[in-house]
């Protein structure tokens, strides 16, 4: 049992249960919306669950660390600070960040002084859970957590920072042997898009959904073995980053890949206004060995304000919450362009659990050693049928061994796709298996326990 403490509910049922927790240590700057509107709605907090509106009721569950951890894979337990005080229970006190404004702006937290005296009595630990985003992997970052924790005399022994990065902790390791920052707080690195299949309702935590997956299992190892291939990649893109604009302008001006690959790209406001023409020339710079010419003159004539579709008729949608899982059957080899390719990261999103999901090989255009850290978690990759080396090169190298692979790939008749498919089976089953087995978030609890 994990006990998470909150200043008071927001929303609570029949007998006053707790039910959806106010936000502790709240401020929109910190959470990212505002409380007012809700208060003057509902009359104050908290309110009954009869009076919420569902829509509300949902925004509101979703702001909250509890609603974003599985209790079918660990029992959590939510109630009040002074609950936890008056029995004399252990319990966390936390906040959960969607951005990195708290390292950027002046945002005041102060921590409430029964919470402080509980922390020193060794009876409550902090955390600040940062998990749906990739954007922790700046120094400047490590160096607030470090700060704040001395203004606040805590230590690595009771606050905790939970991060979406996976090497976070070897980095702040390693600030901390360079002496930019004090040892004076823990961070746990959370695999939450493993966690939680967006995409997919069921709950594969829940021992009453093994049988819903194990059918699923079946019928997509039948659709990979009977649907024909009628392309050699899928790439959907969304949002315009950087790499993904050159990856999209890579594969529409090389006769090799364009009539071989289903590819999207959403419109520059996906990303606040970004122009592809600047994205591009971000990310490949003139020395870039298959001619950077080509790219820049592309994206030069592409219109910055369109959408380019396949299966739906806008990208405004979020396509998190949704798998097309006739196109990943009908085509041989997915193109993974995960959110970021920054150094001093790695992150995975729904997009590499799509592929795994449908038992579709993929190549992953992402941050240095991600294959490496899918092996950690008990994955297999492809190495057996291409060069994986990409995955141990950095930025453009990496991008240009990429295309190298899919160049390669590329030439390859149906017969061929036939039969490696049916070598990969075995693989892909597997990485099915252990995406249902969850090791990653098991290890999360427990060193969250710990």
């Amino acid at each position: 049992m994990i006990n998470f403490g909150f200043d008071s509910p927001l929303v609570v049922g029949e007998d006053n249960q707790f039910l959806v927790p106010y936000p502790n240590m709240f401020s929109k700057d910190v959470y990212g919306f505002d409380i007012e509107p809700y208060n003057k709605k509902y009359g104050g907090f908290p309110a009954q669950i009869d009076q919420i509106h569902k829509d509300d009721f949902i925004f509101l569950n979703g702001k909250s660390i509890f609603s974003n951890l599985n209790t079918d894979l660990y029992k959590i337990d939510i109630n009040t600070v002074d609950y936890y005080i008056d029995n004399n229970l252990d319990f966390l006190y936390s906040i959960l960040i969607w951005n990195n404004d708290i390292f950027d702006k002046d945002i005041n937290l102060d921590i409430p002084p029964k919470v402080k005296n509980q922390i020193k009595q060794g009876k409550c630990k902090f955390v600040i859970f940062y998990i749906t985003e990739p954007w922790f992997m700046y120094q400047h970052c490590y160096e607030w957590l470090s700060n704040f924790s001395s203004k606040n005399e805590l230590n690595n022994n009771n606050f905790i920072f939970v991060s979406s990065n996976l090497i976070a902790p070897e980095v702040k390791d390693e600030y901390v042997k360079e002496k930019i920052i004090i040892d004076n707080f823990k961070i746990i690195e959370f695999n939450y898009f493993f966690h939680r299949l967006w995409f997919f309702k069921e709950n594969f935590h829940k021992e009453s959904s093994k049988h819903l997956y194990e059918n699923i299992l079946v019928e997509n190892l039948h659709k990979l073995r009977a649907t024909p291939k009628e392309k050699h990649f899928l790439c959907f893109n969304r949002k315009p980053h950087d790499h993904r604009v050159a990856l999209f302008a890579e594969i529409i001006t090389n006769k090799k890949l364009k009539d071989k690959t289903i590819v999207t790209l959403g419109n520059q406001n996906m990303i606040n206004g970004q122009n592809h023409r600047e994205a591009v020339r971000r990310f490949i710079d003139k020395n870039y060995k298959h001619g950077h010419e080509r790219l820049y003159e592309f994206v030069d004539n592409l219109d910055p304000n369109k959408d380019y579709l396949y299966d739906t008729e806008s990208m405004e949608q979020e396509q998190s919450v949704r798998i097309n899982l006739d196109v990943h059957h009908k085509t041989f080899c997915n193109v993974v362009t995960e959110t970021i390719t920054s150094e001093n990261l790695i992150f995975f999103s729904e997009k590499i659990i799509k592929p795994i999901f449908s038992l579709q090989p993929f190549i992953l255009v992402g941050n240095r050693n991600s294959l490496k850290k899918l092996k950690e978690y008990g994955f297999k990759t492809f190495d057996k049928w291409w060069d994986e080396s990409y995955d141990e090169l950095k930025y453009q190298s990496r991008f240009e061994k990429i295309i190298e692979v899919l160049e390669d790939i590329s030439e390859w008749d149906s017969d061929k796709i036939k039969r490696t498919l049916t070598e990969m089976e075995e693989t892909l089953i597997h990485n099915f298996n252990m995406l249902m087995e969850d090791k990653s978030t098991k290890s999360f609890f427990n060193k969250l326990i710990n």
